[in-house]
C-alpha cells in the first residue's frame, strides 16, 4: 500500500457526528523512475519500470482506487 496511493481527490468530503468522510478516488498510472532513491529498492525500481514500459504499449491500463475513508476528529 506503500507505493499505490498517489495523487488523490477525496469526493464528497463532509463531517457527521465528530467524523470526518468521504470518497477517495486515486487513478494510478506508473511514471518511469530510472534511478534509486532513498525511498525506492531496486526490486521496486525495476517493476516500476517494467510496468511503466507495459502501459506505453498498451498492454496494461491505468487502475483506479475507490475507497471509502472516515476519521474521528
Amino acid at each position: 500500500m506503500l507505493y499505490s496511493i498517489g495523487n488523490y481527490t477525496i469526493i464528497n468530503p463532509h463531517i457527521e457526528n465528530g467524523v470526518f468522510k468521504g470518497t477517495l478516488i486515486d487513478i494510478y498510472d506508473y511514471h518511469l523512475l530510472l534511478k534509486l532513491s532513498h525511498s525506492i529498492n531496486f526490486k521496486t525500481l525495476v517493476i516500476n519500470d517494467l510496468a511503466f514500459l507495459l502501459q506505453l504499449i498498451g498492454i496494461i491500463k491505468n487502475y483506479y482506487s475507490i475507497i471509502p475513508i472516515e476519521f474521528v476528529l
